[in-house]
């Protein structure tokens, strides 16, 4: 896990700074366990064919999929697969205790799971920069997509050196749906459980 405390903007100098991977896909709530389950199997989960399949979604999903739960750090690297430039990934401990049996909340029901994972990725810089970027140095409490895209681009031409505009562009969109996608998400919740409450105090 990163913690905040430690992390200035100057170590997102590259390699450490990363944007894109997830290849403008927000990730879905069911992604993560989907992911953790199967690299508690294999390692190179990701990197087989029959992955597809296995996942139930398109090739660029599955590197989506490898992505997030990097990024939420659910997952984390080993050591290079023999023969292989890619290195093995296995669940980290806050992927099987969240996920795998007997789990804490396998299925992400609980609004503090949310609230942990998006803990996760606000403080990875090494694998959601944006993420990193936008909850902890960006000091613009309102902003819109242009905006947030240029603030972005100055913060990366100052300590992150060159990244494609085209990424910077991907990330700023990604970063968007997600946050409205979760907002949405904890406002349906919302609204459920006081429609529960009242029918409760009703009955």
């Amino acid at each position: 896990m990163n913690p905040i405390s430690g992390i200035t903007p100057l170590s997102l100098a590259p390699p450490y700074g990363s944007f894109s991977g997830h290849e403008t896909f927000a990730f879905r709530y069911a992604w993560l366990k989907k992911g953790v389950d199967s690299l508690s199997k294999r390692k190179d989960a990701f990197l087989r064919d029959e992955a597809m399949v296995e996942l139930g979604v398109g090739k660029n999903m599955v590197r989506s999929i490898r992505h997030w739960c990097l990024a939420t750090q659910v997952a984390e690297e080993g050591e290079y697969l023999p023969g292989s430039r890619s290195k093995e990934l296995r669940p980290s401990e806050l992927g099987r205790s969240l996920f795998l049996r007997p789990g804490w909340d396998p299925y992400l029901e609980d609004d503090g799971s949310l609230w942990l994972l998006h803990w996760q990725l606000a403080t990875n810089p090494g694998r959601a920069t944006t993420w990193y970027w936008a909850f902890n140095l960006l000091k613009e409490q309102e902003f819109s997509r242009e905006g947030l895209l240029t603030a972005l681009q100055r913060f990366v031409e100052e300590h992150a050196g060159k990244v494609s505009p085209a990424s910077l562009k991907e990330d700023v969109s990604c970063f968007l749906r997600l946050m409205f996608q979760a907002n949405a998400g904890l406002h349906r919740r919302l609204r459920r459980r006081l429609t529960q409450t009242k029918r409760r105090r009703s009955a």
